[in-house]
Parts: structure tokens; C-alpha cells; sequence
């Protein structure tokens, strides 16, 4: 949606109306509409809409549905390795996550719906226990399908040295724990 200085501005000049000519027909001093109009001040929606009346437009509001990134995106970006282990791409799942720190309120929707099922559990144990952390991390309730996901028999560890496998089993959300996968939480919340 174009800022309300655009908007009036365009209105203004397509109607062939000077300023001093809006503001005397609005009623509004001539000062008020170059603030409007630079930016400086935003009008009320009233005030924007009267605004506009004099310019023979109508203000309309439209309502569009805002792409969400949603977990079940995740599903297919894993691939086995060499030893035919489950190896996610990361760069994926930083993003994703790195988009709802951008926009919290995103976090319910994204989590909300099940993925489905990717062929692997250490997978599907990955997404559960992603939503599960999202979801606590904002005080929101776990979603449902999370719970129907069941944890893993065998564990999942990130490759690594000893020491880097150490530092992964120390430092692993708990909801990924309870799911047998451990890697260090900065490998997907990156450090803000």
C-alpha cells in the first residue's frame, strides 16, 4: 500500500488541484497539506479520506493475505549422506526461523498446520521439535500435531569432533533433546 503522502499527492495533482485549493475546499490550513504531502505527518484515516473526496477519489481499504511461511516447507529439504543419515539443509531451516524472528506474530500460523510426513523420523522429529521451541519461545501452546509426532528410538547427533559433539549435547534445545537430536542451538537460532 503507497503511504498516505503519496496517496494524496497523486490525487491532488491527477484532480489538477493546487494545495492552496485543496486546503481551502477541505477547510485545512495550506501547512497541514504540504506536511501530509512531504511525509512529515501521517492524517488520520478521516482526514485522508475527506482529503481525498475534494480530489473526486475514494479512499478503499483491501485486504491481502500476507505469505506465511509455513514448517511443512521444510519437509523435502533433507538428503541422506554418505552414511545414509538424515542431513538437513540448514540454510533453509536458518531462514525460516530467521523470518519469524523478523515477524513474532508469525509464529503461531507458521507452526500451526502438520507437515507432512518426510520419509524420515529423525525429520519429522526435527519439525516437531522446531515448532515445540517456537511455540514455548513465545508463550504460545504446542501444536497439537507435534505431540502425535514420536520421538526417536535412535539418536541424532551433528557431526563433529568429540568436543563439538559435547558442546552439542550441552547446549541442545530441550524440546530437540527429548527427541534424541542434539545440536548446538546456534546451528539453527542464530545469535542476535
Amino acid at each position: 500500500m503507497a503511504a498516505p503522502a503519496e496517496i494524496l499527492r497523486n490525487a491532488r495533482t491527477s484532480a489538477g488541484i493546487t494545495i492552496r485549493d485543496l486546503a481551502g475546499c477541505a477547510g485545512v490550513a495550506a501547512s497541514t497539506i504540504v506536511r501530509i504531502e512531504s511525509g512529515e505527518v501521517d492524517p488520520t484515516t478521516g482526514m485522508l479520506s475527506n482529503l481525498l473526496e475534494v480530489t473526486g477519489h475514494r479512499l478503499s481499504y483491501a485486504l491481502e493475505e500476507q505469505s506465511i511461511p509455513s514448517i511443512g516447507d521444510l519437509v523435502a529439504e533433507w538428503r541422506l549422506d554418505a552414511d545414509d543419515r538424515p542431513r538437513p539443509q540448514w540454510t533453509a531451516f536458518r531462514a525460516f526461523l530467521d523470518q519469524l524472528h523478523r515477524h513474532p506474530a508469525w509464529s503461531a500460523p507458521s507452526t500451526s498446520r502438520a507437515p507432512l510426513p518426510s520419509g524420515s523420523p529423525m525429520i519429522d522429529n526435527l519439525l516437531a521439535g522446531i515448532a515445540e521451541k517456537i511455540r514455548d519461545d513465545g508463550d504460545l501452546p504446542r501444536p497439537k500435531w507435534a505431540r502425535r509426532v514420536r520421538p526417536d528410538d535412535s539418536e541424532w547427533i551433528s557431526p563433529g569432533t568429540p568436543r563439538l559433539q559435547k558442546r552439542a549435547r550441552e547446549t541442545t534445545p530441550p524440546q530437540l533433546a527429548a527427541r534424541n537430536i542434539f545440536l548446538t542451538a546456534d546451528s539453527l537460532w542464530r545469535t542476535r
